[in-house]
């Protein structure tokens, strides 16, 4: 689970350190400006567009709960909400309180990837702005996978040069500060040839200029 290049990454310490009190202040302030991030107002357009009312949802590093509350709000009849911050996972779990809908969803504080297989199946398999997050881009959508029924939805940045030189320059950024979270960019041909391996079809697919947005389905008897 080491990136390339990186000898002694530890993914959970530097993630749980870097989305720490100030970063979810931060995120609540532009959640309560009306600022929501491009890639994630897109994915939830798609996701509505395929009618999401009676499913069960599995968020993946689920942040302040922006997606979850989201897709409730549209339907959704409960989730599981897994993240690795537990700044993160308090605040989505307080803005659940506040929305009434904490009871129906299962707030998990761990790597998803070392408990997935205890984790519930879900109709609904969502990862926003994760997987440039995690080294280990293979594990992570393999296990996400074995947890989908039917839809899963997915943002993460293009492979480009320049996704690649944003994301130098800001771990450069980070190394100098002394801090030690990374960000990866990963092959989208292996992130795609992963998840049709496993039986799913494209069925939307649109870009900005640094992420690329999917949902996918698996075919009714695959």
């Amino acid at each position: 689970m080491k990136p390339s290049g990186t000898s002694r990454y530890d993914c959970c310490s530097a993630t749980t350190t870097h989305f720490g009190h100030r970063f979810v202040e931060e995120e609540l302030r532009k959640l309560h400006d009306g600022r929501k991030h491009v890639a994630t107002g897109q994915l939830l357009e798609a996701l509505t567009d395929c009618e999401v009312r009676g499913l069960d949802l599995l968020e993946v590093g689920g942040g302040i709960g922006t997606v979850t509350l989201d897709l409730m709000k549209n339907g959704v009849q409960s989730a599981s909400f897994v993240e690795i911050s537990p700044a993160f996972l308090n605040a989505a779990a307080s803005r659940a309180r506040r929305a009434r809908v904490y009871k129906q969803i299962d707030f998990i504080c761990a790597d998803f990837v070392e408990i997935h297989s205890k984790v519930e199946l879900a109709d609904l398999v969502v990862m926003d702005r994760v997987l440039c997050c995690y080294p280990n881009a293979e594990s992570l959508i393999i296990a996400a996978l074995s947890r989908c029924r039917s839809l899963l939805g997915l943002t993460y940045p293009r492979d480009t040069l320049v996704s690649r030189v944003d994301s130098w320059i800001k771990n450069r950024r980070r190394r100098k500060a002394g801090n030690p979270f990374r960000t990866f960019v990963h092959s989208e041909e292996l992130v795609r040839g992963l998840i049709s391996e496993a039986g799913f079809d494209r069925r939307f697919s649109t870009t900005s200029p640094l992420w690329r947005i999917e949902v996918y389905e698996r075919p009714i008897g695959t």
